[in-house]
């Protein structure tokens, strides 16, 4: 099965570096066009027409070079035989696993009859077969290897498939990219970026499942590292060499430059808030502490005015992002110094133990960019989310899907149903980890405006200086990660949506995440990445607010957060706090739901009693903690919603307090 966590943060990586392969992928596309032009079974020059129709298949691995050759020789001698190999694998009437059989048994059955040729090896194996069914059946079937689809396995799913062919493994790595191109059909911005690679010499690949196997090919050849369990737990400590006479690392990290060294080992091995103390080979001290921001990024995507060493030199590693902490002044960080810890100077990187990461922090008074992220973020899953939040399975599958295909999601509903405290474990659970610092909560009201939210001219001591607003910075800090950014907004409804958003209604819209739009300062190109996604809480139960703007409800998809008094998980709840006076005053709060709130034509299913109130009771709740609850919480409410009602307020009044009385 697919674990959604791990393949969307491969998946995102993979798009951002769609353009910048091209020019060195096109011929996967190239060649189905090809084969689909040429190819006809009945052709009377039967090897001929082979030859046009898989020319260039040796694109596709260099073996398949003598693949193709022996295939092309194989129909010169028996035109006949092959052409009737072909004609019974492409035949979808029959079994595929016999069709594959077949083909390669003739294959060995011409062989023996011709053993003049000595052929010690036959070519027209499990793989190539695959890629002849891959250029007849585009949409059907896909190009098989074992260890790329034992690779591809291990990256995205719960399970490992074998490292040699047989059918079952066929069948689960053709499942696993029908899956990929389902995800990648459903991602319009995806869609439309390929459709604008795709010329007409490219096989249109509508199904998208060429596009899947290319995405297959690059992350079982890539070293990305991906969120899952093989990451260290903790924090680990490195000291890297930087040599000054080929490494200017100092402009590098004022100026935020990707890092790169001339690596061999030790450096697939960071991961993004691990530490790095900078060692300045020249005057034989640690300079500087840095936390790693982000891991690695394709060369081929960094400009040459990226690069900080001083010498001109290539390197065949991927670059990765550090972020300076501290930068030392103290003498005492010398190699002489160093050294009664075990350290000597390293050659690229270092790992270290404890006892010297102390000695390098003890000059530490305090950090120059804030604080230090202590704790990798804990793992937060499906089954954490459905023990905090009082949701159904098939609810939380709902969200995930929404917010993948839309991006924009609303969750609304009375105070008390757990909007709040939804949206931040939502965000948790489709990140897979609790990771605060890619979560951003705002709350909007009447004065908030554009200028707070995207950018805007703000006073200083000598006139206006323009100033980003959160948002604005918000997508610039997601922007050229791959992982998922939230941004929640409570109360969206309560401010003017449409003035706060301004010309990005358009721009947060899924199909336009990546586009340029200009802002209305200054004529500023800004795009919201596709990795950021928008939570909004909406109550429901304020008259004094209007509903949310038309325009920007069309961008959002919108949940109903309901009272959760008869979830299992709250039941047990109440049971474990010991009250029979709490069971009786939820029974009442019930009733009141179902027979009168909802009920009202002036309120409905709106303005229900939220069940939140009740939680975080301590375990023998007390009389007294339940009567602050009525007075101060229900009692306020009900008032609010009856102010024009004094029988049906005095009713429920007189009701609920009957359960605790004073």
């Amino acid at each position: 099965m697919i674990i959604e966590n791990k393949f969307r943060s491969l998946y995102e990586d993979y798009k951002s570096k769609i353009e910048s392969r091209w020019k060195s992928e096109k011929f996967k596309w190239e060649i189905i066009k090809q084969f689909q032009d040429n190819w006809d079974v009945n052709d009377k020059q039967f090897s001929s027409m082979l030859n046009k129709s898989i020319a260039d298949v040796s694109l596709i691995n260099s073996n398949k070079h003598y693949a193709r050759t022996q295939i092309i020789q194989m129909a010169e001698i028996e035109p006949e035989t092959v052409r009737q190999m072909f004609i019974d694998l492409f035949d979808e009437n029959k079994n595929l696993e016999s069709r594959i059989n077949n083909f390669f048994d003739e294959s060995n059955k011409f062989r023996d009859r011709h053993n003049e040729l000595e052929w010690a090896t036959m070519y027209q194996d499990r793989p190539t077969i695959s890629i002849y069914l891959w250029l007849r059946y585009p949409d059907k079937y896909v190009i098989y290897k074992a260890r790329k689809a034992k690779k591809v396995s291990e990256l995205i799913t719960d399970g490992h498939l074998k490292a040699r062919g047989s059918e079952e493994t066929y069948q689960k790595n053709t499942e696993n990219y029908l899956w990929i191109a389902s995800y990648m059909k459903n991602d319009n911005e995806f869609v439309n970026q390929t459709k604008k690679l795709l010329d007409d010499n490219c096989y249109p690949d509508k199904e998208m499942l060429t596009w899947a196997i290319d995405f297959g090919y690059y992350i079982s050849k890539s070293s990305i590292n991906i969120e899952s369990s093989e990451q260290p737990k903790g924090i680990t400590y490195w000291v890297i060499s930087a040599d000054p006479e080929n490494y200017d690392y100092k402009r590098a990290l004022d100026e935020q430059k990707f890092i790169n060294w001339s690596r061999k080992r030790n450096f697939k091995n960071f991961f993004e808030d691990d530490i790095i103390y900078i060692y300045d080979s020249g005057s034989h001290r640690i300079e500087s502490k840095c936390v790693v921001i982000q891991e690695h990024v394709d060369k081929n995507e960094w400009n040459k005015d990226q690069k900080f060493w001083k010498k001109e030199q290539e390197y065949d590693n991927d670059p990765f992002k550090i972020k300076e902490l501290y930068r030392f002044n103290e003498e005492n960080l010398n190699l002489n110094n160093l050294k009664k810890f075990g350290f000597t100077a390293p050659y690229v990187g270092t790992k270290i133990r404890k006892e010297l990461v102390d000695y390098i922090e003890s000059f530490i008074k305090t950090p120059a960019f804030g604080e230090i992220i202590k704790e990798r973020p804990a793992e937060y899953n499906d089954e954490d989310f459905l023990k905090d939040v009082f949701l159904s399975r098939k609810d939380l599958n709902k969200l995930k899907e929404t917010l993948r295909i839309k991006k924009n999601l609303i969750l609304k509903g009375a105070p008390g149903v757990g909007k709040t405290f939804a949206a931040k474990r939502l965000a948790y659970c489709y990140m897979g980890y609790e990771d605060k610092s890619r979560v951003e909560i705002i709350q909007f009201h009447q004065n908030y405006s554009y200028e707070d939210f995207i950018i805007g001219y703000k006073p200083n001591g000598n006139g206006f200086t323009l100033i980003p607003g959160v948002f604005y910075n918000f997508c610039k800090k997601a922007e050229g990660d791959t992982k998922p950014y939230f941004f929640i907004i409570d109360e969206i409804n309560r401010g003017n949506t449409s003035k706060i958003f301004g010309e990005l209604l358009m721009a947060i819209e899924n199909k336009y995440r990546g586009e340029k739009v200009k802002l209305a300062y200054n004529n500023i190109e800004f795009s919201v990445p596709s990795n950021v996604y928008i939570i909004g809480m909406m109550n429901t139960a304020d008259r004094s607010i209007a509903m949310i703007d038309y325009a920007l409800r069309r961008r959002f998809s919108f949940f109903d957060m309901k009272p959760a008094f008869d979830h299992e998980l709250f039941i047990e709840y109440v049971k474990s706090r010991k009250s029979s006076k709490l069971k009786e005053l939820i029974s009442i709060i019930k009733k009141l739901n179902d027979e009168e709130i909802s009920k009202d034509p002036s309120l409905g299913d709106g303005f229900c009693i939220g069940h939140s109130y009740f939680c975080n009771l301590e375990d023998n709740v007390t009389n007294e903690r339940l009567r602050q609850i009525i007075d101060l919480d229900i009692i306020p409410t009900l008032e609010e919603y009856w102010f024009d009602n004094k029988e049906t307020f005095k009713k429920w009044k007189e009701e609920i307090e009957s359960v605790v009385p004073e």
